[in-house]
């Protein structure tokens, strides 16, 4: 089959691997959408942690926000789960199911976990063909778009995380980020009960997006004193919660000054600097709380639901489609940042 290779920092490859084939316990899915997420870049790049780490080498076999067809099935899949030709899409963590983190329910930190397209190297989207074991696999709901299935994962990462955090009913929330993920996480927090919503972003139209999935106000860090504007937003106050989705140190600090005492802070990216300097004294000093927030446990099935009953549309930060082997134009597309783009689809 065809897939893209990331051979190295900077190199990619489109180039013939072998198809894979289902274990007992694994179905075989053909790809029909695959989106290029910000990791899927800094993996490219070399700055991935689990690069830096040793946790994931090169070659990578990246993408883990897909959607495809059944093709197949290992012997041990429980007969009459799925047909063949379902449309489906999958958990980015694949688990043991017997550690003590999985026994929690908490799968994203399993110590045998292999992810998608990344960590231990497990094989992602960016091909014609995926396996995955039929436990993490879903049924899209009938009548669900394949491109919009694909973003299944992104939105159930948002969705973890605004649930783990917690929309207190009438709170003021702030998302510093205008990506993906930024995006979905201020379409859940106005689903589930968010006051205010504020957006910090860098592009106006990734704002206007915002605007069309919940966000009342909108702030352009390159035109305006973010902390400041935050603070005008609220009487002075400051957010009750804040989602920093960007994983920029500065960011991160102007987080911790413009939350409210007492407020909530939720962190849902990788920062590629381990080590910085912040305001850390102001976090103590409001008596917040931080929250870290990794993958999507237990929230595939439940985001495909809201997706379905209208109450959110992460089909809104669709910009872009490529054919598979234009992977390469596709990165070239993000480096070069001429033209504004949300998420972009690949397709085999």
């Amino acid at each position: 089959m065809k897939a893209i290779l990331f051979t190295g920092p900077e190199q990619i490859e489109y180039t013939e691997v072998p198809t894979p084939t289902p274990g007992p316990e694994d179905i075989l899915v053909k790809v029909a959408a695959v989106g290029i997420c910000a990791s899927d870049e800094e993996l490219l790049s070399g700055e991935h942690p689990y690069i830096k780490n040793g946790n994931t080498v090169y070659p990578v076999l990246p993408g883990h926000e897909w959607s495809g067809h059944i093709a197949s099935f290992g012997s041990e899949v429980p007969e009459g789960l799925f047909t063949q030709g379902d449309a489906v899409t999958a958990d980015v963590t694949m688990s043991c199911g017997k550690c003590s983190m999985c026994k929690e329910g908490r799968y994203n930190l399993c110590t045998n976990r292999g992810v998608i397209g990344s960590y231990k190297n497990r094989a992602g989207a960016y091909a014609e063909y995926i396996t995955v074991p039929w436990k993490h696999v879903y049924r899209l709901p009938e009548g669900m778009s394949l491109d919009t299935g694909a973003l299944s994962e992104p939105s159930a990462t948002a969705l973890y995380t605004v649930k783990r955090v917690g929309i207190d009913p009438g709170a003021t929330v702030a998302i510093f980020g205008d990506g993906p993920i930024g995006l979905l996480i201020t379409s859940f927090a106005r689903a589930l009960g968010a006051g205010k919503i504020i957006q910090i972003g860098s592009w106006n139209e990734k704002l206007d997006i915002s605007r069309s999935l919940g966000a009342d106000e909108i702030i352009n860090y390159h035109d305006e004193d973010v902390v400041k504007k935050i603070g005008e937003a609220t009487e002075g106050k400051g957010a009750d919660i804040i989602f920093e989705s960007s994983g920029n140190d500065l960011a991160f600090s102007q987080s911790a000054e413009a939350l409210a005492p007492g407020g909530k802070l939720g962190l849902v990216s990788f920062y590629r600097k381990t080590q910085f300097e912040a305001p850390i004294n102001a976090l103590i000093t409001k008596d917040a709380s931080i929250y870290g927030t990794l993958a999507s446990p237990n929230t595939t099935a439940p985001v495909l639901k809201l997706i379905n009953s209208g109450s959110v549309h992460p089909e809104y930060i669709i910009t872009h489609h490529f054919p598979l082997e234009d992977a390469e134009k596709a990165f070239a597309l993000i480096r070069e940042r001429k033209e504004c783009r949300v998420k972009i689809l690949l397709h085999p």
